[in-house]
């Protein structure tokens, strides 16, 4: 990691002293899949040295597709690029990258690697093709440092998290080319890779068929045709025409032509699926985390059982067109409308009708008949027991003060209306 970081700063590295990239970043963050090794010391150790860089720790290892999507989730740059501890890079490769991205915003950027063992440059430079969209569905041809705009990186529903254990680098390409985020590349080798000890890629290569069928598990919706690709994703042949086998009609192009749709993913899969719309060949990413997204009408259903809606897992619909949920009445609401509705309710029992008020009688107290008791004051008597003007008349001049918070004059002046008829 200290080598990383060297490269990135500048400093002494075990391939000697380098002189730092003449692009800083905005910031580096220092991603741990729990590791149980010194990493956490050196991390502590290098943020306090460089104040842009920031460390973060999973609680248990999660796997490095998890990994990253916890490292991008937190960042606040614009643009990201990825780089594994054990490796460096060349000094103008940053900038030389962030050039190309700025002439191609809606693109993620890639260079050419050089390998490295034991503090020595090794072989000639590994070139990277120039990127083509179908060939990567047959194997990885891009390394995994690329840089993108983190907006892709949102997009494309992240680094698909099943591929935990191998292959997230080749996930996260094809799933960038499926959004519409097609690879530029630069054709100089500005990643140093680091060969020695734990051999990656030649490990990940030993298990190159298991991860192929997890990719097209995955990207299930492309390689059975049903996702059509913009041509910038194809690539060129010699006489310039799109080697592309298939490009956006209009119709396909013009999503929620015809209105759009939410619909609620009903599967339990933690980690982002794509499903393939089979009229616009739209891309839409759901999980148990993320489950309610628009969907383009035309996607809904399909005469070959191919919308969203027809697709069934284990005799149960995947989708269904969503319902909000019934709005939650807070309980301080509840029992606001509760007190109102026994204030009516007494108030309605107050008052049977405009019958005079005869003195002395045990007709009941309501509103309006003197001056002073209102529908509020009726409320409060009828709490304090006082259900008649008898009764009121006869209760302590104290006693209705302590109830209404009036006068003791105007209590009497309220008992001689009374007893005078008024």
């Amino acid at each position: 990691m200290r080598d990383l970081i060297r490269s990135i700063y500048g400093g002494e590295t075990s391939l000697g002293k380098m002189e730092g990239q003449t692009l800083l970043p905005k910031e580096i963050i220092i991603s741990d899949d729990a590791s149980t090794d010194d990493t956490t010391k050196i991390a502590m150790e290098l943020s306090e040295e460089y104040p842009d860089i920031r460390y973060r720790r999973n609680a248990v290892n999660s796997g490095t597709s998890i990994t990253c999507n916890e490292a991008i989730r937190i960042a606040s740059s614009t643009f990201i690029t990825r780089m594994d501890a054990d490796d460096m890079r060349e000094p103008w490769s940053f900038q030389e990258m962030f050039k190309l991205q700025l002439l191609h915003p809606h693109s993620m950027i890639y260079d050419d690697v050089m390998i490295f063992v034991n503090g020595k440059l090794k072989g000639k430079p590994w070139k990277m093709p120039e990127y083509y969209f179908w060939d990567l569905l047959k194997f990885n041809t891009i390394h995994a440092g690329i840089m993108f705009p983190r907006q892709a990186w949102i997009d494309c529903g992240g680094y698909p998290e099943e591929f935990r254990n191998g292959r997230d680098d080749w996930a996260i390409n094809i799933a960038l080319g499926a959004a519409g985020y097609c690879g530029v590349h630069l054709p100089r080798p500005g990643y140093l890779y680091r060969r020695e000890q734990q051999n990656r890629s030649i490990r990940n290569g030993n298990q190159q068929d298991k991860f192929a069928a997890q990719i097209r598990n995955h990207f299930e919706g492309i390689y059975s045709g049903r996702l059509t690709m913009p041509g910038c994703c194809g690539g060129r042949n010699r006489n310039g025409g799109d080697k592309s086998p298939q490009s956006l009609s209009a119709e396909q192009k013009m999503i929620g032509a015809e209105g759009m749709t939410l619909v609620s993913y009903q599967g339990e899969n933690m980690g982002t699926t794509a499903f393939f719309g089979p009229t616009t060949g739209a891309a839409y990413r759901f999980s148990a985390r993320d489950r309610v997204k628009n969907v383009d009408n035309r996607d809904l259903h399909h005469s070959k059982g191919r919308g969203l809606l027809d697709v069934y897992e284990y005799g149960k619909s995947v989708f269904q067109i969503y319902a909000p949920p019934e709005p939650v009445v807070p309980p301080e609401q509840q029992i606001q409308e509760a007190l109102q509705k026994i204030e009516e309710e007494n108030l309605s029992a107050a008052a049977p009708a405009e019958e005079p008020v005869v003195s002395g009688s045990g007709t009941p107290i309501y509103a309006g008949v003197i001056k002073g008791i209102g529908a509020t004051s009726v409320v409060k008597l009828l709490a304090a027991g006082i259900t008649t003007w008898e009764q009121f008349y006869h209760s302590p001049n104290e006693q209705i003060f302590s109830i209404l918070g009036v006068s003791i004059s105007r209590i009497e002046e309220m008992k001689r209306e009374l007893t005078s008829g008024a």
